[in-house]
């Protein structure tokens, strides 16, 4: 699940380096937020998919035995650790996303109400 949460945050990412293109802190803040959202979230899904290998065989119970196993789904396990990992960057990068673009919509040659409508689309991918 968590590449998939990573693949879906890249798109905002590239929603913002499109927008914000001119801008260079932009777009070196932005490859930061890729690479380091990146490297976090598809380390913890190898290591998850490393502990929670199948156990004697390739079949459906040897899969089932390697995920029920005590390295992987007990309390103690990987899927738990992980979850909150995922979690936690998944949180940090949305309030990244979030803040990113703030200082150049501030910048902005607008009216406020126009920029609290800007401001307001970029909030809309926070929620």
């Amino acid at each position: 699940m968590g590449p998939f949460q990573w693949l879906s945050r890249l798109v905002l990412f590239s929603l913002i380096l499109t927008a914000f293109a001119p801008l260079r802190y932009t777009k070196t803040l932005v490859w930061i937020g890729v690479i380091v959202s990146g490297a976090i979230i598809w380390g913890a899904s190898l290591y998850v998919m490393v502990e929670c290998r199948p156990v004697g065989g390739v079949s459906r119970e040897a899969w089932l035995m390697g995920m029920a196993g005590p390295g992987c789904a007990s309390t103690s396990g990987a899927v738990p650790k992980i979850n909150l990992i995922i979690g936690s960057t998944t949180v940090v990068t949305d309030f990244y996303i979030f803040i990113l673009p703030l200082p150049a919509v501030f910048q902005l040659r607008l009216p406020w109400k126009k920029k609290l409508g800007v401001l307001l689309v970029f909030s809309a991918a926070f929620g």
